[in-house]
């Protein structure tokens, strides 16, 4: 659909671009006004700087909106095209190139500048940190299916998940959390250190609360299962690429039912994590140093904090959160074994 190009709403609240931006459009067959972000329901095109374009053209979607912005990574770049905003400029755009965006978004067509082009053409690129070398590979042909994505490396352990991003700069890293050398969390948290803007997508097989919410503390800016990647892995990069948070819905519901619980001290969950490989209140105040009375009252904490009927059932709900391990083979303690 065309749009009557006659008046271009000029939003920026650079004084300096916007007087550029006067200038550019000074000798073509359009009239500049300079304009209120509120004002954008006029008919026209409307340039405007990243936040204001992309909220307008949430708000007006589908809508005559060019952004000109010094914001040149290519995940900004496709998330301003995701959101509605059909034209993009760098601020060293020149006067040519600005007359062009208009004649361009004016025939209801998109319009990057060249170098924005290149950007969004670019591939995704990924990043896979994970211990089972077959599950990577499922992941690779995955991949590989994807037109946008690109796979530029593989990881077995965390230490190796960390040195690859350090060399490579993925857009986006897939993290298993049960690494052999380091928990995924702490993984995570490294890598941001080091790139506070790295996007990084757990995928893992623990459904728990609290190893999401451990993650997601860490800088996780999404969160799915392993049994979801044939469904949900295109979309979950791209989502997450494009600077939005994506978190498997099972998982976020864990997560608001369990927002309001009080947390476990760490002294309990290591009467917990005791008492799931089969230990007595005798045997773990004896590990512990503490007598067989303070263990009870602890055991008897955690069972009211979590909710739990009684002792077997704390540890159970312990294992489903993630609060603590299965043991070796995922098998339950014998004795709590149904």
């Amino acid at each position: 659909m065309r749009t009557n190009p006659a008046t271009v709403h000029i939003m920026h609240p650079d004084h300096a671009i916007a007087s550029r931006l006067h200038a550019a459009l000074a000798d073509s067959a359009v009239t500049t006004h300079t304009s209120q972000p509120h004002a954008a329901h006029v008919a026209g095109i409307v340039i405007a700087d990243y936040a204001t374009g992309v909220a307008l053209a949430r708000e007006l979607h589908p809508a005559a909106i060019i952004v000109m912005t010094s914001l040149d990574r290519e995940g900004d770049v496709r998330a301003a095209f995701d959101c509605g905003v059909r034209g993009y400029l760098l601020l060293s755009a020149g006067g040519q190139d600005i007359v062009a965006a208009v004649d361009t978004v004016a025939r209801g067509q998109r319009y990057s500048s060249p170098q924005v082009s290149a950007m969004a053409a670019a591939p995704i690129t990924v990043l896979t940190v994970d211990a089972h070398p077959i599950f990577r590979e499922g992941v690779a042909i995955a991949l590989d299916a994807m037109p946008d994505v690109r796979l530029v490396g593989q990881a077995g352990t965390g230490a190796e998940g960390i040195e690859l991003h350090r060399r490579l700069r993925p857009d986006i890293t897939l993290m298993d959390l049960q690494l052999p050398d380091q928990h995924g969390s702490e993984v995570i948290a490294a890598i941001r250190r080091e790139a506070p803007g790295a996007r990084v997508i757990v995928l893992t097989t623990c459904e728990g609360d609290f190893h999401a919410s451990r993650a997601i503390r860490a800088g996780a800016l999404g969160y799915m299962l392993k049994s979801a990647v044939r469904h949900e892995l295109e979309e979950t990069i791209l989502s997450v690429h494009s600077g939005r948070r994506r978190i498997l819905p099972a998982v976020a519901c864990a997560l608001a039912e369990t927002m309001y619980m009080e947390k476990l001290s760490q002294r309990e969950i290591e009467v917990l994590r005791l008492a799931a490989v089969g230990n007595t209140n005798q045997k773990i105040g004896d590990r512990l140093g503490l007598s067989e009375g303070t263990i009870k009252t602890h055991m008897k904490n955690a069972m009211a904090k979590m909710q739990a009927k009684d002792r077997t059932h704390a540890v159970l709900l312990a294992m489903q959160r993630g609060i603590i391990n299965m043991g070796a083979g995922g098998r339950l303690p014998s004795g709590m074994r149904s």
